[in-house]
């Protein structure tokens, strides 16, 4: 580093107010300045409602300067003059000139180092990248650093519009935009690092470092004050990120300077539901408080949405200072004084399916914070579900028969993660049609719940059960109700009860209670209703068709009063299978009892023998009930349940001469007459079948 002959130091002229009253800075606020224009003004910026204004500091010198710099160790301004001559900048812009000519090129961009460079202002042209001048101010020596191009300068021809000192490097945005340029003072060596983000028209003509180490350079064009990250930014390739755009007032001949100010403790809390139902809205609140006993210039707060997450929106009062896109929020923070907080709010639509949904808001403040533990904060969102499952049962153990009253239960149970409401019920569905055929309903229908939810009645309409209500998540709704069994149809009680749910086919439970179909039947030979002697042997068959789904019951009892006053059993009851079981004769009757099953027939078979004329002493007709038991015989034989045989009685030998039977005529007639009668009461009935619906015991 070449050194140059030290100027002379010569009396300060004050221009808008003498030296001495030209006070510093504050060092304990954090501020940033401009100077603009020629007469050149310093204004300093403020910060409000998300965007930067400027306000002038007192009024113009009337001198014209630039490469100006904020020197920490007394809080003053300085710049270099329009003559080239040292310029310091006090509170309220007071300035004071310095008449010496220093030898540096007529436009010039500055900015005071760090370290062994933290008091000297570093100055180069802002076209002519080859030299850079490090200007003792107090003293008013200049030295020289000539500047080298490094590997990354290539064909590219360097400039910056401003300077600002950050990790041993002045950094500059390149005027015309698209690149960052940095320098090491030490050396010498000028790097160029692209930066897409900062390709914008004109120049970044403000160049300042933030408290928390980022960049910050405001385009003269647009106003925009751009914060940028830089990671690494002593290697070969440092990282460049845009932490935050803030909006200002555009402006030509610019140049930027800060003061960081005192640290500050800016925390954020966050708060999410702890969950919401699938596709529904998530409102996400931010607030961040200033802990700190120093004044805050702003902050970014940054969230990242959780992926799955649709239509992000800022929502409130502050949404205006927050940009979106997609999934990233960004928003601008306005100064806090000590112990001040703002809130932000954002929404967003959970996705269709069950997840957990966790994201974490992110404060950084301008300033340097030194307490990063409450610098972000997570809030947790588990998306749920109501889903329902379904059980059904029936009060008939197995079978039913007609006359029986059977009780279903159906348990409709909210075995998701979120409630059914009154906007969104559960739902069931329950189709009665395969019921109703072999049933009567009795409208019993009732529903009762394992929480505290409640809903109007279960609805019958048709051949339909439904019901709809608020269910909550891990509550079972019980709905009952009954019907009469009449087995008059396909001799099954089948029916469905469904529940509906979101992405997947109807869950249902089914309950399937057989019937029995028994048919009776009775029959003799010779067939019922024929005339039967003396002597004659009748055989009964008893049949037993179960052609219905169940076991049939069977509980008979054949009474044979009216057949042993004029016959005799010669052939006791036996039955085809171990199924049914015949009882022993007992006081003129005897038992059938046991089961049919499903699709088998079973028959009971005995004889009786007529008795003789001689001896018979009945009402000459063998009427024989095959009736269930405890049912008494009624007064007349009807086909359904009984046979009938008239007795007749067998003519004695004929040993009468012609001549006696030519007077006997009339009495031939009389007995012709009555075998024509008996012949017509036979006529009544030929076969006695009897189908009996299945019968419960009274």
């Amino acid at each position: 580093m070449a050194a140059t002959t030290g100027l002379a130091v010569v009396g300060w002229v004050g221009l808008s107010a003498t030296p001495a009253m030209a006070d510093p800075f504050e060092l304990e606020t954090p501020a940033f300045w401009i100077s603009q224009g020629g007469p050149t003004t310093v204004s300093q910026g403020v910060q409000a409602d998300g965007e930067v204004t400027f306000e002038q500091l007192g009024d113009e010198s009337g001198l014209k300067f630039n490469a100006m710099g904020f020197r920490s160790s007394d809080g003053y301004l300085w710049a270099i003059g329009g003559d080239n001559g040292l310029v310091r900048i006090g509170d309220d812009g007071v300035v004071a000139q310095h008449s010496l000519d220093l030898p540096l090129p007529g436009i010039n961009v500055g900015a005071f180092g760090e370290g062994e460079f933290a008091d000297r202002l570093l100055i180069t042209s802002s076209t002519t990248m080859d030299m850079m001048y490090i200007v003792n101010v107090e003293t008013g020596e200049v030295e020289e650093q000539p500047l080298t191009p490094g590997d990354t300068v290539g064909e590219l021809a360097p400039d910056a519009s401003d300077w600002t000192a950050y990790a041993g490097y002045l950094w500059g945005g390149q005027q015309g935009g698209g690149y960052i340029v940095r320098v090491d003072p030490s050396t010498g060596i000028l790097d160029m690092f692209p930066v897409a983000e900062l390709d914008v028209a004109g120049a970044l003509g403000g160049a300042w470092t933030y408290g928390n180490n980022n960049l910050g350079f405001s385009s003269n064009n647009s106003g925009d004050i751009t914060q940028v990250h830089v990671e690494n930014p002593s290697s070969a390739a440092p990282e460049f990120s845009i932490v935050s755009v803030v909006p200002g007032p555009p402006s030509g001949g610019n140049d930027g300077a800060n003061s960081i100010g005192d640290p500050t403790d800016l925390g954020v809390v966050k708060t999410a539901p702890p969950s919401v139902s699938h596709e529904g809205l998530i409102a996400w609140d931010v607030t961040v408080t200033n802990h700190s006993t120093s004044w805050s210039s702003g902050f970014t707060l940054t969230d990242e949405m959780p992926e799955g997450v649709t239509n992000v929106q800022a929502t409130g009062p502050n949404a205006s200072l927050c940009t979106v896109e997609e999934l990233a929020v960004s928003c601008i923070g306005d100064p806090l004084d000590a112990e001040e907080s703002v809130s932000y709010s954002f929404t967003g639509t959970a996705p269709a399916l069950d997840t957990t949904l966790e994201n974490t808001a992110n404060v950084l403040a301008n300033e340097d914070d030194p307490n990063s533990s409450n610098d972000t904060d997570s809030a947790t969102t588990v998306v749920v579900s109501p889903h329902l499952a379904v059980e059904k049962s029936s009060s008939a153990d197995g079978a039913a028969v007609a006359g029986d009253i059977v009780t279903f239960t159906v348990a409709v149970t909210n075995d998701g993660t979120a409630d059914y409401t009154v906007d969104n019920p559960a739902e069931l569905t329950d189709n009665l049609s395969d019921v109703l055929d072999d049933a009567e309903w009795n409208d019993t229908a009732t529903v009762a719940f394992s929480n505290d939810s409640a809903s109007d009645a279960p609805v019958f309409e048709g051949d339909t059960l439904t019901w709809s209500g608020p269910l909550r998540a891990g509550e079972t709704a019980t709905i009952t109700y009954d019907v009469t069994v009449t087995s008059a149809g396909n001799h099954s009680i089948v029916n469905d009860a469904c529940v509906p749910n979101e992405g997947e086919e109807p869950t249902c439970a089914t309950t399937n209670t057989p019937l029995p179909g028994l048919a009776a039947g009775k029959t003799v030979d010779p067939e019922s209703g024929s005339d039967v002697t003396g002597g004659q042997v009748l055989t009964y068959t008893l049949t037993y068709t179960n052609s219905g789904l169940a076991p049939a019951t069977v509980d008979d009892v054949d009474t044979l009063t009216d057949l042993l006053d004029d016959a005799d059993i010669t052939s006791a009851p036996v039955s085809s299978s171990d199924s049914l079981t015949v009882s022993e004769i007992t006081d003129g009757s005897f038992a059938v009892t046991g089961a049919v099953a499903p699709g088998a027939t079973v028959t009971v078979t005995y004889q009786a023998t007529v008795t003789s004329d001689a001896n018979r002493t009945g009402d000459n007709s063998i009427v024989n009930w095959l009736l269930p038991s405890g049912v008494t015989p009624p007064a007349d034989c009807t086909p359904m349940d009984c046979t009938v045989n008239p007795i007749v009685d067998v003519p004695a030998a004929n040993t009468s001469t012609d001549d006696e039977l030519a007077f006997t005529g009339a009495a031939g007639v009389g007995i012709l007459a009555g075998s024509a009668g008996l012949l017509l009461l036979a006529g009544l009935s030929v076969l006695v079948f009897r189908r009996r619906r299945q019968m419960s015991k009274v």
